[in-house]
């Protein structure tokens, strides 16, 4: 476990502006990261200016405390270069332990992962009381790292109380100029009599060269030739191979027919149109223009019109929604229906007119029985022309018959979502009957054409040229359709399934969206969540009026040393269920926005928001509105900690105090760390905010002067503790907050309602009274 704090960090924050720090403490520990990973470490959590991380999570490694020290020297090495470019007395100071943790995360907010064990708190001690410069390790540590390394005695014991109580000894590692290279935590032994840290070794961990540029680690070939595989994967032709059925094209996913079963043709209307319109130019017109005009004609002419004609209101009202058809698979038959009925109406006009006509008498049999068989010297003279024959033969005109079925086959091509097979079949039963109605009911009329068209030069005994043209026509117009049909139906299926995809894909990506969206602001505030979404710029803040809060169970060590030893889980599950219900109160104050948890110490500021953020330019009634606000709100929000933590104790039977810091004042705020990003805030504010928590009194909120000058005209009431001695700081009067104007279980039972008792109201009422005595 490696604990590694910046020392002098505070004073380059008096030295700097804000945004200026962000991008050090970016830069610093972006380096940091890639060496954790270099070194087989795991950041666990930035404290602020202090780096925390661990070696031997998640898998266990047999070298985790040659790892962490490695990580160690090298992260000592790399704050040298900022030591050089800013020129200001930074230092690393490390500290190194190894043992036993239990890792999870806590709360509900700002989810973070963490680990806990006595071992952390001590890590953290010997960070502490260690020296700048150097790597302080204990002497379990010590014994874990195999004779590698040479030592120094740490002293440890005589800078900090908890090491001199539990008599732990502690040891500094030697200094790389001291020693020879080591073997490098998975690398091979650098060649003797090189120093240990030549500046290209920390640019290569760095993952930039000694440029400056950073390296690729990406083979751009590999890029390529992925591109290149997952293009080819989707082509037409490969997708219609997945999914299609090679004959009847239907999807093999039984879903997805099914779905596209459901899929309603948006120009269904205009497809009927078309039949309607074949029938009219290339049937009715065709029909009065070229046949001989008889009354039977007109009452097929009209069925064919009106039902047609019925089924284009039909489609224009379904397809427009007037009219709805619930079910796919009867808006399937609808449309299969109404193609076949258009057919056979259109047929119908096209046919029955060739056999209803009456006294077209045969060019053959006239002849025979009224001149010779000679052939040519009829058609020649003017007998010919006399009877009438070759004007008959003209009116026949049975190619326009064809014509007229040729364009009703070829309008089957206008419906799209229809099945290529339903329409190649019908196209194919309209061909038959049109075959052998031209045989055996008008094969008469072909050859009387074919013997006009030939001026009767015509052997009798050969089949009709004219006939075998005709039929060959509407073959052709056929085989259109069902090339035609089978390319648009691939066409239809595949855009209907990259649809499908696309829909998927973008519904996913919605989800997604929202779960990131929820990830990103349990992560960061709603406002730096929003900078980010709108910007790339590293977000930095001068907040002016903030009131930072330092809230710990001081006493859940020694709870956990206890309970260690029966179920160290169950200490942890504790510890999340009391941070959760911090989090659920923490949202009743609208100001208040959670920070971090350090171990069981809870973090949280007011006044960090972009609508609260007032520069000292900004109007003093305002700022002063402000101010006010904030400090009411965190008051509030300490004394409403005490009740909730009495609330825990009658509920799991235990008896953990807490000690509440607060003050108010300037802090600079910022995302630091590419890989996993942590909001943070800094200065002196927090600081002095965190020293009134840890030179507190169990079950006391210790505020500095600030925020009793801001509270107490407001019916807050305080009590004096007097000058302390403040790390960092110096004597400092410092004072108590007893009570507030509000009552703080007015909070608590509007964040835990199915919680709290009436037995709690009413003790709650006894501690208040207390309070005031």
């Amino acid at each position: 476990i490696l604990f590694a704090d910046i020392c002098g960090f505070t004073t380059l924050c008096r030295q700097n502006d804000p945004e200026f720090i962000v991008r050090l403490l970016n830069v610093l520990f972006a380096r940091f990261d890639q060496l954790a990973e270099s070194n087989n470490c795991l950041r666990i959590k930035l404290l602020g200016d202090c780096y925390y991380c661990v070696s031997g999570l998640p898998e266990p490694r047999a070298d985790h405390a040659k790892c962490c020290v490695e990580m160690g020297l090298d992260m000592i090495s790399t704050i040298s270069l900022v030591r050089v470019m800013t020129n200001a007395p930074v230092d690393m100071r490390v500290g190194i332990h190894t043992g036993t943790v239990i890792c999870g995360v806590l709360g509900r907010d700002k989810l973070q992962f963490d680990v806990w064990s006595g071992d952390v708190y001590l890590a953290e001690i010997l960070e502490s009381s260690g020296r700048p410069g150097r790597v302080h390790i204990t002497e379990v540590t010590r014994d874990s790292l195999g004779g590698d390394y040479s030592f120094e005695d740490g002293e440890g014991e005589s800078r900090h109380a908890y090491l001199r109580e539990h008599r732990v000894k502690t040891f500094l590692v030697v200094p790389a100029d001291q020693q020879q290279q080591p073997q490098h935590c998975g690398d091979a032994a650098e060649p003797a009599g090189q120093g240990r840290r030549p500046a290209s070794h920390i640019h290569k961990r760095m993952g930039v060269d000694d440029h400056g540029n950073r390296t690729r680690s990406v083979n751009d070939a590999v890029i390529n030739e992925a591109l290149s595989s997952a293009i080819q994967s989707h082509t037409i032709d490969s997708l219609y191979q997945e999914h299609c059925h090679p004959v009847n094209l239907r999807f093999k996913l039984p879903r997805l027919e099914k779905k596209f079963g459901t899929v309603r043709d948006p120009y269904f209307s205009i497809e009927v149109s078309c039949l309607l319109l074949a029938f009219l130019t290339g049937t009715f017109c065709v029909q009065i223009l070229t046949q001989r005009s008889s009354m039977t004609m007109v009452p097929i002419y009209l069925f064919s019109f009106v039902t047609l004609t019925t089924l284009f209101a039909c489609a224009v009202a379904f397809t427009t929604d007037r009219m709805k058809i619930a079910s796919g698979h009867i808006w399937s038959i609808f449309v299969n229906g109404s193609i076949l009925i258009g057919m056979v109406a259109n047929l119908v006009s096209i046919l029955v007119p060739k056999f209803t006509q009456t006294g077209c008498l045969d060019l053959e049999d006239h002849v025979n029985s009224q001149h010779d068989s000679n052939w040519t010297s009829y058609c020649l003279s003017s007998s010919a022309l006399t009877d009438g024959v070759c004007h008959r033969a003209e009116l026949a005109m049975p190619e326009y018959t064809t014509f007229s079925a040729s364009l009703s086959i070829l309008s089957l091509t206008c419906f799209t979502y229809s099945s290529f097979l339903w329409k190649s079949a019908i196209g194919l039963v309209m061909f038959v009957i049109y075959l052998l109605s031209s045989f055996f009911a008008f094969h008469s009329d072909f050859r009387s054409v074919d013997l006009v068209q030939k001026h009767c030069c015509a052997d009798r005994d050969n089949f009709p040229l004219q006939w075998i043209n005709c039929n060959l026509l509407i073959l052709s117009a056929l085989l259109i359709v069902v090339v035609q049909s089978h390319l648009v139906e691939i066409t239809v299926r595949l855009d209907f399934m990259w649809k499908s995809q696309a829909y998927e894909a973008n519904k996913s990506t919605e989800k997604m969206k929202r779960k990131n969206q929820r990830l990103v602001n349990n992560i960061l505030p709603p406002h730096v969540a929003e900078h980010f979404l709108n910007s790339q710029e590293i977000y930095s803040e001068h907040c002016w009026e903030t009131t930072v809060i330092f809230a710990s169970i001081c006493n859940f060590s020694e709870y956990y040393m206890d309970m260690a030893r029966f179920d160290e889980q169950t200490c942890c599950l504790v510890l999340n269920e009391i941070i959760s219900d911090f989090d659920d109160l923490q949202r009743q104050f609208s100001c208040v926005e959670k920070i971090k948890t350090i171990g069981s110490t809870y973090m949280a500021a007011a006044g960090l928001s972009a609508d609260t953020q007032r520069h000292p330019g900004d109007g003093q009634e305002l700022r002063r509105k402000q101010r006010q606000r904030h400090l009411e709100d965190t008051a509030d929000f300490a004394l409403a900690l005490l009740r909730l933590i009495c609330i825990h104790n009658r509920n799991l039977f235990a008896s953990f105090k807490m000690r509440i810091g607060v003050n108010h004042g300037v802090v600079i705020a910022g995302v630091i760390a590419t890989r996993k990003p942590q909001y943070d805030i800094w200065g002196d504010t927090v600081n002095i905010a965190s020293r009134m928590e840890s030179s507190g009194l169990q079950d006391r909120i210790q505020v500095t002067g600030t925020v009793r000058e801001g509270l107490e005209q407001r019916g807050y009431s305080f009590e004096t503790r007097g000058s302390i001695t403040v790390k960092g700081v110096g004597h400092l009067t410092t004072h108590f907050l007893l009570d507030g104007p509000r009552d703080p279980m007015m909070y608590v039972q509007k964040a835990m309602p199915d919680v709290i008792t009436a037995y709690d109201l009413k003790k709650d009422n006894g501690k208040k009274a207390d309070l005031r005595a």
